[in-house]
């Protein structure tokens, strides 16, 4: 049945976007982010967008700009640019375009002055983040909102089905997926694993997406915060649980600024850290050992750590 479904699963992502797409060729944008996503929902074993195998450093790049010429050609209109949502360039832009005559400099300064082994395949893979965001920046901005937010909803809920199969593999212990874990030791006679291989990659935007568009999604963003969440939860990172909170913070302290109401802003902090407090309470009853370990990962910050401790960099 598991491997059913590691077969059967990201085919059945690509086909809904390439039925979307017919309609709305926005969506054929979210099969690049399926190939980043890879073995989280199991895309590595798509063959298909593994070729060219040559050029593997910069496949996303390359299908990214296929389904960018795909759809320009499927809607006739679509190249015509609607100016009211078409942004000029702006500062960020400007920014980029340094960065990646920067990397252009460092590409050959390496070659001329230290004949670096594989630089040219670093290279485009550092362009290639580049060179996507105008393409994205480009696809995205001849759409409505509306339809931006429908299409970014689709990848959080693709992103929380990952976090479902990461759940049950590293807090339920169901082997769903085949990558040896980076971590595995006993806590409390239970055993804690840690990888990263295939975590969903994006966490901290789904839950800062269905924080904000909330009231877009009464009925289903709760389930899906959560879920995001409780996987945050599972990776035992300090820093991704801090990262949450200062997510939380930042978007307390801007709504409170633009209502002008300082109240508000303690108001939502009181509320939502008791519902933390709240949350950890129920996860300590149902997963008591695991979540000792994380909190003890916090106390570990005012211990000096041997290279022998599994959470040692040099260690791992």
């Amino acid at each position: 049945m598991i491997e059913l479904l590691r077969k059967l699963l990201p085919y059945c992502f690509i086909l809904f976007f390439i039925v979307k797409g017919n309609k709305q060729p926005l969506y054929f944008l979210g099969i690049p982010f399926l190939m980043y996503m890879s073995n989280s929902i199991f895309f590595d074993g798509v063959q298909i967008f593994s070729q060219p195998f040559n050029l593997n450093y910069a496949l996303i790049l390359i299908w990214l700009t296929v389904f960018w010429i795909v759809a320009r050609f499927t809607r006739p209109d679509y190249s015509k640019t609607n100016i009211e949502y078409t942004p000029k360039f702006n500062n960020l832009d400007f920014s980029i375009i340094c960065l990646i005559i920067l990397s252009i400099a460092g590409l050959l300064f390496s070659i001329i002055q230290y004949k670096v082994p594989d630089v040219v395949e670093e290279f485009v893979q550092l362009v290639s983040l580049f060179a996507g965001y105008f393409i994205i920046k480009n696809w995205i901005s001849r759409n409505e909102p509306e339809l931006v937010t429908s299409f970014l909803y689709s990848l959080i809920v693709i992103n929380t089905v990952a976090c479902i199969l990461f759940l049950l593999h590293q807090g339920a212990g169901i082997h769903i997926y085949l990558e040896k874990e980076s971590i595995e030791q006993y806590f409390e006679g239970e055993e804690i694993t840690r990888s990263f291989w295939f975590l969903p990659p994006f966490l901290f935007f789904s839950i800062t997406f269905l924080f904000i568009f909330r009231r877009n999604y009464p009925k289903t963003y709760r389930p899906l915060l959560v879920l995001n969440l409780l996987t945050v939860f599972i990776t035992y990172t300090r820093s991704y649980l801090i990262i949450i909170v200062i997510i939380f913070l930042l978007y307390f302290l801007l709504t409170g600024l633009k209502e002008r109401k300082a109240v508000l802003f303690f108001k939502n902090i009181l509320i939502y850290g008791m519902l933390g407090i709240f949350g950890i309470i129920v996860i300590a009853k149902i997963m008591p050992a695991k979540a000792k370990y994380f909190l003890d990962r916090f106390n570990e910050l005012s211990t000096p750590s041997t290279n022998q401790d599994p959470n040692n960099l040099q260690f791992r």
